[in-house]
């Protein structure tokens, strides 16, 4: 849904920017080095519910909505809309999550060159079921592809990290 002119969270997208661009200014600057994210990528499955169940209890969902989610995959979406040119390694299944999520991340702008993909497992998926009226949620992540980003795959995506001013990471793919 489009923003409307002038809305609150227009107004503070553009605060965070400016903020972000005195605080790090090799973040939002084009041609800058960018920012390269190592980290996880998944698929949120998320259920709304009017409470949430109690162990063993099946519950009718208010609604249902699929978008992409991991952290590093957040980390590398917000970086682009922030302005910053955003290289993202990361391992995607070969299956549909996986497709609809590397298109995802090239309709945003995010370089795709090193997102590796593998038949040994799934893209991942978090399961978050979430309370509508208060906002609390459950969520159990099935890391799948990213869990299996390896060495040999980031001494590949080499020239990456040499042309990044910045590295984000997270403790959601093996050290």
């Amino acid at each position: 849904a489009a923003t409307p002119a002038g809305s609150t969270r227009q107004r503070s997208t553009a605060s965070f920017m400016f903020l972000a661009s005195i605080a790090c200014p090799s973040l939002t600057a084009r041609g800058g080095g960018g920012v390269l994210v190592v980290g996880s990528a998944n698929v949120d499955l998320v259920a709304y519910a009017p409470r949430l169940p109690l162990s063993g209890e099946t519950l009718a969902g208010l609604s249902f909505e699929q978008s992409p989610g991991g952290k590093g995959a957040n980390q590398a979406m917000a970086a682009v809309k922030l302005g910053s040119d955003v290289r993202f390694v990361t391992q995607l299944g070969e299956d549909s999550m996986g497709e609809g999520s590397l298109a995802n991340y090239r309709a945003a702008g995010i370089d795709t060159t090193h997102i590796f993909s593998t038949s040994e497992a799934k893209t991942g998926v978090a399961l978050i079921t979430v309370n509508a009226e208060s906002g609390d949620n459950t969520i159990v992540v099935c890391p799948g592809a990213a869990a299996l980003l390896d060495e040999a795959q980031l001494d590949a995506a080499a020239d990456a990290f040499a042309q990044s001013s910045v590295l984000l990471t997270q403790l959601e793919v093996p050290p």
